[in-house]
């Protein structure tokens, strides 16, 4: 039942992208990948037992890493202003 809770919710994604970042030491592509396509996938890519990663989960870990760092630039660029 608590996998309704928003907040509880988030800090499990939290704790498994830790995770996958961590098994993906900081590869931040491959944490994403793995998040939306999962681990067990993009370990046997890795391995070369399957062919590929899918364009749209590259393109989904590609625009999340852009966002971020989007956020990021505004972020900082509005602090400066203050």
């Amino acid at each position: 039942g608590r996998l309704t809770d928003p907040n509880y919710n988030i800090k499990l994604g939290i704790t498994y992208l830790k995770y996958l970042e961590e098994m993906y030491k900081g590869n931040r592509v491959l944490t994403l990948i793995a998040y939306n396509w999962g681990p067990g996938h993009v370990d046997m890519t890795i391995r070369g037992k399957k062919r590929g990663v899918p364009r749209e989960v590259v393109n989904y870990a590609l625009k999340i890493l852009s966002d971020h760092s989007r956020w990021q630039h505004e972020l900082t660029s509005s602090r400066a202003v203050s």
